[in-house]
């Protein structure tokens, strides 16, 4: 049987480590070991009450990875472990300790926005300012090509400068492609989706030069 706890009240982590506290409907529980299977142990259990994590929960259950006392679903016996849990489990963990730290900040909207701005940003290895080019922006990784130090996915040979990331083709099997920059350049944090007609298009010069590149190694 579960020990029922309120929001709120004290609560001492559990001596037996099997011991689980989760949150449906409102209410905190202690799962005995029986009860545990294989969900992970969440610390600081009164934090569960926010509203931004009780989404998440939902979420979770709504796409079927939780059933409906929040208890994640045995998946094949052959899928990969960590930490003796399934990925998706492991994942939802590690999206549910990055919520918690976020509702505990108490931000406004705005603050949450440009919060979440950053984090995005930074997350992705993008910078916060534009690229300028700044010669110690660059680091030499063969003999005619650099590549800089604040967003990976940008380089540079002798004759241009590009992204690499910027740009996915949807409808051919090379589908990262170069984009052309100039700088200053602001790097997106997601690439552009498009179709080799609209590449061409949009980024005419880009364009070229992908098909100069293709003939090349196909000759």
């Amino acid at each position: 049987m579960s020990e029922d706890v309120k929001w709120g009240d004290a609560i001492e982590e559990p001596e037996n480590l099997e011991e689980l506290l989760i949150a449906p409907d409102g209410d905190l529980k202690i799962l005995l070991p029986d009860e545990c299977r294989n969900v992970k142990r969440v610390k600081e259990y009164n934090q569960l009450s926010s509203r931004l994590i009780q989404y998440a929960l939902d979420e979770f259950r709504q796409v079927g990875w939780m059933d409906e006392n929040c208890i994640f679903e045995e998946g094949d016996e052959t899928e990969i472990k960590i930490f003796n849990m399934s990925i998706q489990e492991a994942i939802c963990s590690h999206i549910l300790e990055l919520l918690r730290i976020f509702s505990n900040e108490g931000h406004s909207g705005y603050s949450a926005m440009y919060t979440l701005s950053l984090f995005n940003r930074l997350v992705n290895y993008k910078p916060i300012l534009a690229l300028i080019s700044e010669d110690d922006e660059w680091e030499k990784v063969s003999e005619d090509l650099y590549q800089n130090k604040r967003c990976f996915s940008v380089f540079k040979n002798d004759t241009y400068a590009y992204d690499q990331d910027a740009v996915i083709l949807t409808d051919v099997e090379d589908s990262y492609v170069q984009l052309l920059i100039d700088f200053p350049y602001d790097p997106p944090t997601q690439p552009e989706k498009l179709t080799i007609n609209q590449f061409k298009s949009i980024y005419p010069k880009s364009y070229k030069n992908y098909i100069s590149r293709l003939s090349k190694l196909q000759e």
